[in-house]
């Protein structure tokens, strides 16, 4: 076929009159795109930071702030010999240790909040009641208000074992092992091996991590499914052998399914991916992954789905919190829902909340814009992920110990926003868009789409962070290597 000035579709790229129109457009503006944004959460966040430390500023937090910073040059001691056994093994039992530490401080703490309503849905389900659990603000008998996939895993184990808060902590633990191990692999996919080392060695001694151990969360898992998710991704573009996209497919099919049951916030993340990726490395095969994933994130979802219909008689396919979550988002906080509201079922109840929502945006919606570009500067400005989990227990954890853990934590959110921004400085021109940063313009074009509008903060952009720690291992490579030449 002659190409012309026509519009046609080859394996792996879009061409207009002879050239990769899409992908060599998208790629210039993409970059410009996620230099401008790395830049701005770099600044935002080291002002955030000059700020805590004025107020908080004490020996505990030299101290703490002393042990990140041997943990980066622990990580890139790590990079610079590869990931031995004796190393792995002892930057494991450290950590380890840490979230140990952590769990010692907290254990006689009661839980609120989500991490409570985590508790009481896997007793629930061990007391063979099903997923159900009561709510100071929503009331109780709450059946759909939470994803279930998190809860189910706690029980499971609880179920063995007994449920407390040791289950728990190693049910945290062993997420993070594990998604420290994906990233690696994850690294080493993409040819960035090295790279990948010293950013699993981060991961796992990352201090928001080591904090939230031992608190029910679910983000430590759903951070795991999106790495699996990206896995996937990448194993079926790498793979020259279309027979062989379905190994992916089934992956794909089966994270996006418990993704939607861990997150629902990120259900839509993987479609996401899938557009971005698709411009750089061909319609026909991510389209293909993605047709053929669906049946298999079909199966893992349709189990909640008959079970809310035989429960409601009504679809929902996620959980019916989104009328609620749209309130916070309207007012800046949770609301109770008015007396005949609370009276109906927790599907009409959540499209109720919904529309009360959008009127109070009708109402006035410049408020509503500001109370978004509010949460999502903050979201991209603090680092609290951690320590606002024992804000969250009572008796509160106390202020001589909350400070320098919030210290530590921003300082480390801090350094890698500064050495990912400064990845996109010292970048190759001449260097295609590598993949970390097509997963960074990927992440932010979710978050713009289906995120900011609904209630969104540090927890709701915490899968990026392996992403993140990639980018910032790749800038200390590039500094290292910049030193050594000038000496």
């Amino acid at each position: 076929m002659s190409r012309g000035r026509k519009l046609f579709i080859e394996e792996e790229v879009l061409y207009f009159g002879g050239r990769k129109y899409i992908a060599v457009s998208a790629e210039k503006y993409e970059l410009i795109f996620i230099n401008i944004v790395m830049s701005i959460i770099s600044v935002i966040s080291m002002i955030w930071l000059t700020y805590l430390t004025i107020k908080f500023f004490s020996y505990e937090v030299v101290a703490e702030s002393g042990l990140w910073f041997a943990a980066i040059y622990g990580a890139i001691y790590v990079w610079k010999r590869g990931v031995s056994v004796q190393i792995f093994t002892f930057l494991a039992i450290l950590t380890i240790i840490l979230r140990i530490l952590m769990f010692s401080i907290s254990d006689n703490s009661t839980l609120q909040a989500d991490s409570l309503a985590y508790m009481k849905l896997a007793h629930s389900i061990i007391d063979k009641k099903g997923l159900v659990t009561g709510d100071g603000v929503y009331g109780g008998n709450l059946r759909s208000m939470y994803p279930p996939f998190y809860p189910v895993i706690l029980a499971g184990l609880g179920k063995i074992v007994g449920l407390s808060r040791e289950v728990v902590l190693s049910v945290n633990v062993i997420t993070d092992l594990v998604s420290a191990y994906v990233i690696y692999r994850l690294g080493t996919m993409i040819g960035q091996r090295d790279h990948g080392r010293i950013a699993a060695a981060l991961f796992f001694m990352w201090p928001a991590f080591i904090l939230a151990a031992p608190i029910p969360q679910k983000e430590s898992l759903s951070t795991l499914l999106v790495l699996m998710i990206l896995l996937s991704f990448v194993s079926v573009v790498k793979q020259h052998d279309r027979r062989k996209i379905w190994p992916g497919a089934v992956g794909l099919g089966v994270s996006t399914g418990l993704l939607a049951l861990t997150q629902p916030a990120l259900a839509t993340l993987p479609a996401s991916l899938g557009i971005v990726l698709a411009i750089h490395h061909g319609f026909r095969r991510i389209l293909a992954l993605a047709l053929l994933s669906i049946p298999f994130a079909v199966i893992v979802m349709l189990p909640w789905w008959i079970r809310n219909w035989e429960l409601f008689h009504s679809f929902v396919p996620l959980t019916t919190s989104a009328g609620h979550s749209m309130i916070l988002a309207a007012t800046g906080g949770w609301v109770s829902p008015p007396p005949e509201v609370a009276l109906l079922n927790e599907p009409e109840r959540s499209s109720a909340m919904g529309r009360v929502a959008i009127d109070i945006i009708r109402s006035d919606p410049l408020n509503y814009l500001a109370n978004c570009a509010k949460r999502v500067a903050r979201a991209f400005a603090v680092d609290d992920f951690g320590s606002a989990r024992y804000l969250s227990v009572s008796p509160p954890l106390p202020d001589h110990l909350l400070r320098p853990l919030r210290m530590v934590e921003q300082l480390a959110y801090t350094t890698v926003t500064i050495l990912a921004a400064a990845r996109y400085r010292l970048r190759d021109r001449n260097l295609p868009i590598d993949w970390p940063t097509l997963f960074l313009v990927a992440a932010f074009l979710h978050i713009a789409i289906f995120g900011i509008w609904f209630e969104f903060g540090v927890r709701h952009r915490y899968f990026m962070m392996p992403v993140m720690l990639l980018v910032a291992a790749k800038s200390i490579s590039q500094l290292a290597a910049r030193v050594r030449g000038g000496q």
